[in-house]
């Protein structure tokens, strides 16, 4: 009997991102927002976290959404992939820069994000999505040495290294942006001094 996802697809719909401006980069927090709702409906066994490589976007290394098990997708920041707001779609009909979809159980993910550490514009904290992408890497690898497939092996590497790079990246210029900001609150804070207390 197939499953009903009719309560899942309202709720995707109602937290479907209406605009660009609000899809951007939202796109891992919405689907673990749709992966609890699944857990609540007892759908947990029934949906999958998907996760796609993005090439071609310089802003996007990967997108995510959640995959049911009829061959459809819950994506409420699809507005971002398309143009097109509409949450429950086909998975054959992603655009072809989003490439290697790759399917996770939703504990593989859940485990390791803590809704919690969410930043104001629902993004998560760079070490946070490091660990996620280790434990990503350990479950690809362990099905890719299970199915002796050792293709599926170097791509897993090749994407935990890819990441590494990028989030490293991402972490020094945040560095490097908090320094900034700091000496520029240090002169500020000692131009007002001084300007309470001019020289002669």
């Amino acid at each position: 009997m197939p499953n009903d996802y009719a309560s899942l697809e309202r709720f995707a719909a109602v937290r479907a991102r209406p605009t660009l401006w609000l899809a951007q980069g939202t796109c891992l927090h919405a689907t673990m927002e749709l992966a609890a709702e699944a857990r609540r409906l007892g759908l947990g066994r029934c949906v999958s976290v998907v996760r796609w490589r993005v090439q071609g976007d310089p802003a996007f290394l990967e997108h995510w959404a959640l995959a049911l098990e009829n061959g459809q997708a819950l994506d409420t920041t699809a507005i971002q992939v398309d143009g097109n707001p509409r949450p429950l779609r086909r998975l054959d009909e992603y655009p072809a820069n989003y490439r290697s979809p790759r399917h996770y159980p939703l504990e593989v993910v859940s485990d390791v994000i803590d809704v919690r550490s969410l930043s104001a514009d629902h993004r998560y904290p760079l070490r946070q999505i490091w660990r996620l992408h280790c434990r990503l890497f350990w479950h690809d690898a362990r099905t890719a040495v299970l199915s002796a497939a050792p293709r599926a092996l170097m791509e897993a590497i090749v994407a935990v290294v890819r990441c590494g790079f990028v989030l490293s990246l991402g972490y020094m210029i945040e560095s490097a942006s908090a320094g900034a900001e700091s000496l520029e609150r240090r002169i500020l804070s000692r131009s007002g001094i001084e300007g309470r207390f001019p020289r002669h």
